[in-house]
Formats: C-alpha cells, structure tokens, sequence
C-alpha cells in the first residue's frame, strides 16, 4: 500500500517561506530590494536554471567572501546566507513563483500572470508557462485581456512579454482597421 498525503507538505514547504531563519537564499526583488526568502536545495532540485544560478552566486559570494576572511577572521557558514539580486520582476508576481517553486500551488489571476509566464519561461517551468498560456486565452476569449496587456508593460524587457504585447497591438490594429472599413481585410 502506498498512501500520498501532498496537501500537508504543499502547506508545510509554502509556509517555510514565511520563516526567514528556515531559509538559505535571499532575493532582493524590484526596485525596493523587497526580500524574499528561499530554500536552495528545493529551488536547484526543481529546475536547471535556478540551480545554475544559485551555483553562480554562491561562487561569487564565495570568492568575494575568501577576499575578506583574510582580513576579519573565520564567519561560519551558517550565519551566511546567498542574497542575489532580481530587480527586473514585480515583488509579489516573484513572491508567488517562488511560491510555486517550492510548494508546487500558485494562485494565476490577471494581475500575476505575466510576471508568473515571465519566469517559468526564463527558469524552466513548461507545466506553469501552459497554464498561464491557456489563463491567458481564455482571458482573451472572454474579452478581458486588456488588464493583462496593461501588466504586460512591466515586463517589456522580457521576450515572451514583448510577443505577447505585439500580439495584442497588431490584433487592436486588425480590429481598428475593421472597424474603419468594415471589411476584414486592412487596405
């Protein structure tokens, strides 16, 4: 017999986030540097490209840190923690990836959904960027996609974002050009 209880664990691996003493990595997310707490193991063993990235900041940091020990003696490595930098992501769009990341849920609406498409494409999460694809288009089919093309903006340095928006002019185009001629066609 084997017995799956995820809910619990889905709970337990959430809620470590809100306990920074828990947690190993720091990012410093948006403008205001907001912190957001993680657990390195969970996010390298979840994709390739956090673990890469983690690997390369621990690296720097180890390197910046052997530069000062010379000078101030031993720190122990458990008083260090990683702390790397993502400024281009919107704090709480970040928040609830990482979220994700380490409980597997996350919650998609209008307001997160880019920032969520964002990083599961820059960090390796096909299963979440299909799911905010089809959130998206059935947000166009009913007619709300403008809320979503506004948040779009955040992200206007990132590729999907950029596709997304073209996307979305080029069809307001289509449909301005419809409604001035009344065909289908644009002249």
């Amino acid at each position: 017999m084997i017995l799956k209880s995820t809910r619990g664990l889905h709970d337990s691996l959430a809620l470590i986030l809100d306990m920074p003493e828990m947690c190993d990595v720091t990012f410093l997310v948006g403008k205001r540097h907001a912190p957001i707490y993680g657990v390195k193991a969970i996010l390298a063993t979840r994709s390739r490209c956090l673990y890469q990235l983690i690997l390369q900041h621990q690296r720097t940091a180890e390197a910046e840190s052997s530069s000062k020990k010379s000078k101030k003696g031993n720190r122990s490595p458990l008083q260090q923690k990683l702390v790397i930098d993502m400024h281009d992501y919107l704090v709480e769009d970040f928040r609830r990836f990482i979220t994700f990341v380490h409980s597997g849920k996350v919650k998609i609406d209008a307001n997160n959904v880019i920032g969520l498409l964002c990083a599961s494409v820059e960090y390796g999460f096909p299963d979440l960027q299909t799911a905010c694809t089809k959130f998206i288009q059935r947000s166009q089919d009913r007619g709300e996609g403008k809320q979503i093309l506004d948040s779009a903006w955040n992200y206007q340095h990132k590729r999907v974002s950029q596709k997304l928006i073209c996307k979305q002019c080029c069809k307001s185009t289509r449909n301005l050009t419809t409604l001035k001629t009344g065909s289908e066609k644009p002249f």
